[in-house]
């Protein structure tokens, strides 16, 4: 379920079980990079980074993202403007968990809305989205996942000035499980801990039943295992 609101961004929490369609727009704040991904023709993938160089999310920045949009429409062909999935990163969404009494379902939901307002004092300003993720006889737990509204509606605006549309949206840790599950589908409704290493970062996950309910970022990569560097540190 998703918040009322005025046209709220849609949140996603699953991968697609087919993998890339359409292009995957990507803000990575570890290496301050915008990133393109689309399928091609022949059935590969185009990719492309460009440094963002703004402090990330304040206005500079969505002067930047615009404009960055821009030349990347003029200058990729194969880029398909009718599919675009965004990924952000990770610091700029809150994931929670809630239980509320289990009861008949409307009452129930009306719990769970009353238990994000006490935790949540601005949860008007958020556009949240819950799921189950266990119950029992007494209670249900129930997944969170929010965004500032304020801030997609920034985002959807520097698409929009390009005339184009985000069809979903979701997180750095969330995309990378999305991706291991769609090469492994046995991971797909499995509890474990996932870690990307990077040469200068590493981003763990950590997934119950095939969400991903945290996440760490670490502010180094393989690059500190070579001689010098371990000795140094």
């Amino acid at each position: 379920t998703q918040t009322e609101g005025d046209d709220p961004m849609p949140i996603s929490i699953r991968g697609n079980k087919n993998g890339i369609l359409g292009t995957v727009i990507a803000v990575d704040a570890l290496s301050e990079t915008i990133q393109f991904c689309t399928p091609n023709e022949d059935g590969g993938l185009v990719t492309s980074a460009i440094d963002y160089k703004a402090r990330c999310f304040d206005q500079a920045f969505f002067y930047r993202l615009t404009r960055i949009i821009k030349q990347q429409v003029e200058r990729d062909s194969n880029l398909d403007l009718q599919k675009i999935s965004l990924i952000l990163p990770d610091s700029l969404f809150l994931l929670d968990m809630i239980s509320v009494p289990v009861i008949h379902r409307k009452a129930m939901q009306h719990s769970l809305s009353l238990a994000i307002e006490a935790v949540y004092k601005n949860a008007s300003e958020l556009n949240l989205m819950t799921y189950g993720v266990q119950q029992n006889k007494q209670t249900a737990t129930f997944g969170l996942v929010g965004i500032r509204q304020d801030t997609l509606d920034s985002v959807r605006k520097a698409f929009a000035e390009n005339g184009l549309t985000v069809s979903g949206i979701t997180y750095a840790s969330n995309a990378m499980v999305n991706g291991a599950m769609a090469l492994n589908s046995k991971l797909r409704n499995d509890t474990f801990m996932m870690l990307d290493l990077k040469q200068d970062y590493a981003r763990f996950a950590f997934v119950v039943r095939g969400c991903t309910m945290g996440y760490y970022d670490l502010p180094f990569g393989y690059e500190i295992l070579h001689t010098s560097r371990l000795v140094a540190e």
